[in-house]
């Protein structure tokens, strides 16, 4: 098999979208199009999935980190208009509802950046679009049996975090 990822460019990853920016604009197109779609499981999630099961990650996590801020350079906020699946839509709405009630400055990077984690994967594969579908429906078939409570009010130890 031949390398198609060049060692001496191995954190460039412009190359890999200039043909998806003069194709189309959409997000999914720039990530499921080879070789791109094939660069960030081989360099993204494989390693994400490896520091997760070795338990001795800190250099695994920051090289797949590097990668991962590479390509968001590249490709940008991922909105309504560059996607197409109706569970990303839902996930973008539901980060700005998340952030119009919490209040805690401490922890919004780590929620942003977990939302925007999200929005990506949900955005970019089918695969993953599916399980989080299927995973809301699951929390919803709970709810209806019973076996979910509803949402209270928050406890009073989050109520100044939360509005």
């Amino acid at each position: 098999m031949v390398d198609i990822y060049p060692p001496t460019n191995a954190l460039d990853v412009t190359h890999f979208f200039v043909a998806g920016l003069k194709q189309q604009d959409l997000f999914q197109h720039k990530m499921l199009t080879k070789p791109m779609f094939d660069y960030v499981i081989n360099h993204i999630k494989a390693p994400f999935q490896k520091a997760l099961e070795s338990r001795k990650s800190i250099p695994i996590l920051i090289y797949a980190f590097l990668f991962a801020w590479r390509i968001k350079k590249h490709i940008g906020k991922v909105t309504k208009e560059n996607t197409i699946f109706v569970s990303t839509h839902n996930l973008i709405d539901e980060k700005e509802e998340f952030f119009q009630h919490h209040q805690n400055p401490h922890n919004n990077a780590m929620f942003n950046t977990g939302y925007d984690i999200m929005i990506a994967v949900d955005g970019h594969d089918p695969y993953y679009e599916w399980l989080y579908r299927w995973h809301c429906w699951q929390v919803v078939k709970q709810y209806h049996d019973g076996k979910l409570p509803a949402l209270e009010a928050p406890p009073k130890d989050l109520s100044k975090c939360w509005r």
